[in-house]
């Protein structure tokens, strides 16, 4: 939207002003990368959002997308399809072409 601020969706902290907005996101990529880490350290088969290429799940097949995946010691384990309804499956689909296309550009550079 415009003239909306893109540092909206922040928890105000007494004291940091708009620095509490930088702050805020870094911690959260940070525990998420911990996470991940350990999850891949302890070899836990912890399940969690990532990025990951999807080859035959949701029938779609030669793309990076965001998807839930069993996460251990050889990074990605397995990828967790979840019961999805039509609307949603439709919109993951939407976003694989949309990435596909993506991909296109950077291969033509």
């Amino acid at each position: 939207m415009p003239g909306q601020s893109r540092l909206r969706n922040t928890i105000p902290v007494r004291g940091l002003g708009a620095k509490n907005v930088v702050f805020s996101g870094m911690r959260r990529s940070a525990a998420a990368a911990a996470r991940m880490a350990r999850a891949v350290a302890e070899d836990s088969g912890a399940i969690m959002p990532v990025c990951a290429w999807v080859d035959g799940e949701y029938r779609i097949s030669g793309v990076y997308l965001g998807v839930e995946a069993e996460i251990g010691a050889v990074g990605v384990r397995r990828i967790v399809e979840r019961d999805l309804t039509e609307a949603e499956l439709a919109a993951l689909r939407t976003a694989a072409e949309a990435v596909r296309a993506k991909q296109a550009d950077v291969a033509s550079l």
